[in-house]
């Protein structure tokens, strides 16, 4: 008797170390990134908020998405700013702004992001002439923002 504990122990301990933890698979990616991201790395910064958006290896969680798409583009990752013009154009889980959409997008695009052209088009034509002069006007404000902090 005293063996079979032994043994139904040892294999419950075996399973409980195999279980995932913060140092195994997805969760071990997402505490990397999260290093990472904390320390101000932008391409860890875009990876959590792609996560997040996505709910990757972590519960969906839009805000964070954004949070950490924004602190990305905010150090010139073309990428996250594309997806925060996404997510501003959809006004999925986030305030539906074709203003701020554009901005993104328009800096996006400026950067080399081919994939905000086109969207870029899009968002412009569901802007009336005095949205589209406050959103190049925003767009022109973040790109000379974000390409000061660079030098």
């Amino acid at each position: 008797m005293k063996i079979r504990i032994a043994v139904c122990l040892l294999v419950v301990c075996s399973i409980v170390s195999c279980a995932p933890s913060s140092e195994d698979g997805g969760s071990r990616l997402f505490y990397e990134q999260f290093k990472a991201a904390e320390q101000g790395h932008a391409t860890a910064q875009y990876n959590l908020g792609r996560m997040y958006a996505y709910g990757e290896g972590v519960p969906q969680d839009v805000v964070k998405a954004v949070k950490w798409y924004r602190k990305a583009a905010e150090q010139g990752d073309a990428a996250a700013q594309s997806n925060l013009g996404i997510m501003y154009a959809n006004g999925k889980d986030v305030a539906q702004d074709t203003v701020e959409a554009y901005a993104w997008f328009a800096v996006a695009a400026a950067n080399g992001y081919e994939h905000a052209k086109d969207n870029l088009a899009m968002v412009k034509s569901r802007l009336d002439q005095d949205q589209l002069a406050v959103a190049q006007q925003r767009a022109t404000q973040l790109f000379e923002q974000i390409n000061t902090k660079k030098k």
